[in-house]
């Protein structure tokens, strides 16, 4: 299931090698625990947007409960 979301960037966890944790305020469905795979990386089209303190659009992957960062794109950064 895919949503799209606005949301803002509360913490980010370094995960694994090249992934991070993040805790997101959206505006429709609270706080979420998000997964963004390869956000690290230098080629990476997410890294800006999944920066603590970073207002995004983001489009979430959700299965099982669990949800991960497929795009995302900076409305605003602070």
């Amino acid at each position: 299931m895919f949503k799209t979301v606005n949301a803002l960037v509360l913490r980010e966890v370094r995960y694994k090698e090249a992934d991070r944790i993040l805790t997101v305020l959206t505006d429709t469905d609270g706080k979420l625990t998000v997964k963004a795979r390869g956000a690290l990386r230098k080629s990476s089209r997410s890294a800006a947007a999944t920066q603590q303190l970073t207002y995004a659009e983001m489009t979430l992957f959700g299965n099982k409960g669990r949800w991960t960062v497929n795009e995302a794109s900076v409305k605003e950064a602070f």
